[in-house]
């Protein structure tokens, strides 16, 4: 068995007075695998992925006002997540003289993402200009199967097939 969570988070100023990147960072993973006494392994795995980031940017005008005054240009959000597993058989065995090992399995993610800012009017940095939504949404399974044969001592053959379906939405 195995376990493993993280957290990073990051609050940077750029260098301009209320201007920052912040991020926000939070994962974790999990699996096992097991060993049977006739000599198969089963392996499965899970994750997760979150993360926040956050910007805003500053323009400082050319001339006038002075250059001391700075005005808010854009302001970004962008927020993902994402998660998946997967699942594998395995085992060796002898057939004839030959030793193979046998795998088959099956992996999904699922992962969505967005970026969401706004523009503002230089001069003031009040007034939104414009306001851009772009992102989706991705889903992938695969499942694949695979036998590793030994046909003499310093050759192996590997035989092996994946199939894999992915959607993209919004």
């Amino acid at each position: 068995l195995f376990a493993r969570i993280g957290v990073f988070d990051e609050d940077r100023n750029n260098g301009k007075i209320g201007e920052v990147n912040d991020t926000s960072w939070k994962y974790g993973n999990g699996g096992a695998r097991l060993r049977f006494s006739e000599g198969s392994n089963v392996e499965a795995r899970v994750f997760f992925d979150n993360e926040d980031f956050f910007q805003n940017t500053y323009a400082v005008p050319a001339a006038t006002p002075p250059r001391s005054q700075s005005n808010l240009s854009l302001e970004k959000t962008v927020p993902t997540d994402a998660f998946g597993s997967m699942v594998q058989w395995s085992r060796p065995f002898q057939l004839g003289s030959r030793s193979h090992v046998v795998s088959v399995g099956t992996d999904f993610r699922w992962i969505d993402g967005d970026s969401d800012e706004y523009t503002y009017a230089a001069p003031t940095g009040l007034t939104p200009l414009i306001h851009r939504v772009a992102g989706g949404t991705q889903r992938f399974v695969g499942v694949f199967g695979q036998d590793l044969i030994e046909v003499t001592p310093k050759l192996q053959v590997t035989l092996s097939a994946r199939v894999d379906s992915w959607s993209n939405y919004d």
